[in-house]
């Protein structure tokens, strides 16, 4: 009896299925062995050699015979290869090879690092009450005890009127006035580098005197002010700012008078923090070169701007879509008035530690500085017995 030609149409259709899934997985299968060898012998790297990673190195001495025992036979095996560990994650649908680092310290130790300069021009009291404020309720206020974390203050050009407090964990650095703040940052890196050792600090946090800060409000005050900016750091995310630029002009980034990263992020950027005659050759190669090496190397970076909550910013189409939807205004610089999202100004308490040399928010910058004093004085627990002088052991001269 002969089968309906509808029957043999159908088992033609299923052969044909069949062969279809063997040869795609005989094809994946080559690839992946193909992969796997190029791997074992080094011959894919995805991201720079200057991110230092961590290979396994081929053993140099003759391997030890290995015994089968349901045999009793010996066999001499050559080295067992340990490949680089690696995390994959999503970026859209493209997967990126994110290679292991440096291993962080098991500490949660924080050093903080705020350059500052007293110079005679129209912002000088500006940043003599930031860094006024930064000491009474940064290295004061309710958590002031917290011992894992260290202050450095660098002074650039030896003159400082703001009284530091002398204590264990707060230091000054006083310098010669050049090279702009990644400069500064670096001297006072090295320095506590060789003071306290090449991995004594988890976080880093780098800011400038152009910024007023903690902002904290009082139901999310039982915390340090760090760790609202290091809950942010990840395998992942490697730098962590207040603010995100979205200029026409120049690629998105983290703008710098307030940074935040971890030790292994340190190791990507360092050799970037260093001291440039010009302003504008700082923007450059700091300022938007710092975000984009990271970006461009597979990593994320973050802002505490509720704008740019849980956003990739490897996803680029998706973040120049929210800049151009949200921040349209002011070139995308969201420190000007009206110019934060769909025209709004950025308030203190959304970033932290805020911008106030542009008259941005005034009144309520102000008023809520004036309130977080008068509590100070009132409830404030930390009293300084005594202030860093030249004199004192944490006073160092550069």
């Amino acid at each position: 009896m002969t089968p309906p030609s509808s029957s043999i149409t159908n088992m033609k259709r299923i052969f044909a299925g069949l062969g279809l899934c063997m040869t795609v997985w005989v094809t994946g299968m080559q690839l992946i062995l193909t992969d796997s060898a190029k791997i074992d012998r080094g011959e894919i790297r995805d991201i720079d050699t200057k991110l230092q990673i961590n290979r396994t190195p081929e053993p140099t001495t003759t391997p030890r015979p290995r015994t089968v025992p349901t045999t009793g036979l010996q066999r001499t095996t050559g080295p067992i290869r340990q490949r680089e560990p690696k995390t994959v994650i999503e970026r859209g649908h493209e997967p990126i090879k994110v290679p292991t680092l440096a291993q962080e310290p098991t500490s949660e130790r924080v050093l903080v690092i705020y350059a500052y300069a007293e110079i005679d021009d129209w912002r000088h009291s500006i940043r003599k009450s930031n860094l006024q404020f930064f000491v009474d309720f940064a290295i004061g206020g309710k958590h002031h005890n917290k011992s894992d974390v260290d202050y450095v203050i660098v002074v650039n050009g030896y003159t400082c009127t703001v009284d530091i407090p002398e204590q264990d964990n707060t230091f000054v650095i006083a310098r010669r006035n050049y090279g702009y703040d990644a400069c500064a940052w670096k001297a006072a890196l090295d320095y506590m580098r060789k003071r306290k050792g090449p991995a004594w600090y988890k976080y880093f946090v780098f800011l400038n005197s152009s910024v007023k800060g903690p902002f904290i409000p009082a139901y999310a005050n039982d915390k340090h002010w760090t760790t609202y900016f290091t809950k942010y750091l990840n395998n992942y995310v490697k730098l962590v700012g207040t603010s995100i630029c979205c200029s026409k002009v120049y690629p998105v980034h983290i703008q710098t008078m307030f940074l935040v990263t971890s030790f292994s992020g340190l190791a990507l950027i360092e050799d970037m923090l260093k001291c440039h005659e010009h302003k504008q050759t700082v923007i450059v190669n700091i300022e938007i070169g710092v975000s984009q090496f990271l970006l461009k190397n597979g990593f994320n970076i973050a802002s505490v701007m509720k704008q740019w909550e849980d956003h990739d910013f490897r996803d680029k189409d998706r973040t120049e879509e929210m800049c151009r939807t949200h921040n349209k205004d002011m070139d995308g610089d969201q420190y000007y008035q009206n110019a934060y999202y769909d025209g709004i100004d950025i308030s203190p308490f959304e970033v932290i530690f805020f911008k106030n040399n542009r008259g941005v928010n005034q009144k309520v910058h102000d008023v809520y500085s004036s309130m977080i004093r008068e509590w100070g004085e009132k409830y404030s627990p930390n009293k300084p017995t005594g202030y860093i002088g030249k004199y004192s052991k944490n006073y160092i001269l550069l």
